[in-house]
């Protein structure tokens, strides 16, 4: 526990200026996964800047955040408020103008730390995609299926859990990551006449979610740790095994401001990035980077970052105040997302 505490920086300790090799602003689901592979070279210094707290060492974390039946507790809408970035939408046209929250996990670890774990994987025409849009065969379902299971440490599915619905193919899974996925023991009374009746309707039975082909009926994997019944967020897969590592560096509750860029003297449309600001306890820090910075925020968070650094829509930066430095108009633009909409029970008298 010594060692742990000791790599999760002390932020009075910290000089008003520091240098890394990498530094990655978002200690989030990607951000902890590249700063965890980029510290295997004992060589480079990482530094991770996570504008939330590390749960794991909350006094609630044991109930609200490693217990997955306590879901309900942090779940949509419920998430506490020092866990969540709350992101509030522009009035809804199409919904009475009303304005919505979109939940976004504000802790180390991101949004696995509040999520519900559902752990499945797209249709494999989905990931194939990137591979034409970049030209690219390693952006492909075959290019990137074995990366998916060398992050994965699969706990195969107890008679009890077969029993139940769940199928699984082992030539889809890997067993010696660091990333827990597994099933439940809980499942919901009705689960298997909801199965069985999707099933009558002509749906097919997933024979494993993870294959990809996930247009079928079954239960999906979660990403918990199978053989204790608990979370697995990135913490768990990418921070804890490695918290001893000298040269992984976590900084919690610091906001970053910023990205330094490198004079540009010609307009070049290319950036070099020379630091990171953020603030921390209402102080000012600067740490300088030698290689890369790596933006890993969020799907909102990132542009805000962007933009706050001069990179975006000029007009719109001009307008906010920030010094444009790069005109790039697509930035904070075309989101798409998903919604959760939960249907309630009608009981219909006859």
């Amino acid at each position: 526990m010594v060692s742990l505490l000791s790599i999760v920086v002390s932020l009075s300790l910290i000089h008003s200026t520091f240098s890394y090799d990498y530094v990655i602003v978002g200690g989030g689901t990607a951000g902890l996964t590249v700063a965890s592979r980029l510290a295997e070279d004992p060589s480079t210094q990482v530094a991770v800047i996570e504008a939330g707290t590390n749960v794991d060492h909350l006094p609630e974390a044991p109930v609200k955040v490693f217990i997955p039946g306590m879901i309900g507790q942090i779940g949509i809408g419920r998430i506490p408020p020092e866990w969540n970035w709350a992101y509030a939408t522009v009035p809804q046209a199409h919904l009475n103008d009303r304005v919505l929250t979109v939940n976004a996990g504000k802790a180390l670890g991101g949004s696995t730390v509040v999520n519900a774990m559902i752990f499945p994987r797209a249709k494999k025409e989905q990931y194939d995609v990137w591979g034409l849009l970049n030209n690219n065969s390693s952006w492909t379902w075959e290019g990137l299926l074995p990366f998916f299971k060398k992050s994965e440490s699969f706990t195969v599915p107890t008679d009890f859990q077969i029993a139940h619905g769940v199928r699984y193919d082992p030539e889809f899974h890997g067993f010696d990551g660091t990333l827990k996925v597994g099933f439940p023991n809980y499942f919901f009374p009705q689960s298997l006449l909801w199965q069985n009746t999707s099933v009558g309707l002509g749906f097919p039975v997933a024979t494993d979610l993870s294959n990809g082909e996930p247009h079928a009926v079954g239960p999906s994997p979660f990403s918990i740790d199978a053989t204790n019944q608990t979370r697995c967020s990135a913490v768990c897969g990418y921070y804890t095994p490695f918290a001893d590592r000298p040269n992984f560096t976590i900084i919690t509750n610091a906001t970053v401001t910023r990205i330094l860029w490198a004079p540009n003297t010609d307009n070049s449309s290319l950036l070099k990035a020379t630091g990171v600001e953020y603030i921390a306890n209402g102080e000012k820090i600067t740490l300088e980077v030698t290689e890369e910075v790596i933006l890993s925020a969020g799907t909102i968070g990132s542009p805000k970052v962007l933009e706050l650094s001069g990179v975006g829509n000029s007009t719109i930066l001009t307008a906010a105040g920030v010094e444009p430095v790069l005109d790039l108009p697509t930035v904070g633009e075309n989101l798409a997302g998903t919604f959760l909409y939960n249907i309630p029970p009608v009981v219909v008298a006859y």
